[in-house]
C-alpha cells in the first residue's frame, strides 16, 4: 500500500518520479534554467482543478475529470502521441504544440492516475477500463514532463496485466487521440490472449 501512496504523491507532483537511483546532475533550479520554456497553461475553466480531486472527491471528481477528457477529445487533432512497447508494459509520449492542450494533457493524466491508484472506476461500462481498475495494484506508473506534455511509463510484473496496459495504450488512448468523440463512444476490446 505504501507503493500506491508514493505513486499518488509522485503523480500529483509531491515526490520525484524518476526510477534512477543516481542524484540529478544539476540542482533543480539550474536544470530548470537549461530547459526550454514550456508555455503550457490551462484554459480558464480548468485552472482551479486539482488532479487529486479526481480521486478524493469520488463521483464529483470524475465529473471534473470527464470535462477535461471531453475537452481533449474535442481538440484531439492537435495532439501527438507515440507508444513504445516495453517487455513489461509501455512508454508513451503525448504532447501538443497548443499550450492549453499541453496543460490539459498533464492534468488529465494526473487525474486518471490518481483515480487508478485508488481503484476508482473510469468508463465502468468499458471492458478494458474495468479490467485495468480491477488490477490497479499490479500497475506501476512513472510520469515525466516533457515539452508540450508528458512521457508515461506504465509497467507490471504480471504478464496478463501487461496485455491490458498495452491494449489501453494502443486501442484505448491512441485511438481516442486519433478519432476523438467518435472513438470515445465505443467500448475498448480486451486484448487477444487475455
Amino acid at each position: 500500500m505504501k507503493h500506491l501512496s508514493l505513486l499518488t504523491a509522485c503523480v500529483l507532483g509531491l515526490a520525484g518520479c524518476s526510477s534512477s537511483t543516481e542524484p540529478p546532475a544539476d540542482p533543480p533550479d539550474e536544470a530548470a534554467e537549461e530547459r526550454p520554456a514550456d508555455t503550457a497553461v490551462l484554459p480558464e475553466e480548468f485552472a482551479d482543478m486539482d488532479p487529486a480531486d479526481a480521486a478524493r472527491r469520488g463521483p464529483q471528481g470524475i465529473g471534473e475529470a470527464r470535462d477535461v477528457f471531453h475537452e481533449l477529445l474535442s481538440r484531439h487533432d492537435v495532439i501527438d502521441r507515440e507508444v513504445e512497447d516495453l517487455p513489461n508494459g509501455v512508454r508513451t509520449v503525448t504532447t501538443s504544440t497548443d499550450p492549453e492542450v499541453a496543460a490539459l494533457i498533464r492534468l488529465h493524466v494526473r487525474q486518471m492516475v490518481a483515480r487508478l491508484s485508488e481503484g476508482m472506476p473510469v468508463r465502468r461500462w468499458d471492458p478494458l477500463f474495468a479490467e485495468l481498475v480491477k488490477h490497479h495494484e499490479a500497475i506501476t506508473i512513472e510520469i515525466e514532463e516533457v515539452p508540450g506534455g508528458l512521457r508515461v511509463v506504465e509497467t507490471s510484473d504480471d504478464p496478463q496485466v501487461v496485455l491490458l496496459i498495452r491494449q489501453h495504450a494502443h486501442r484505448g488512448v491512441s485511438e481516442f487521440v486519433e478519432r476523438g468523440f467518435d472513438r470515445a463512444s465505443e467500448p475498448s476490446p480486451l486484448p487477444e490472449g487475455y
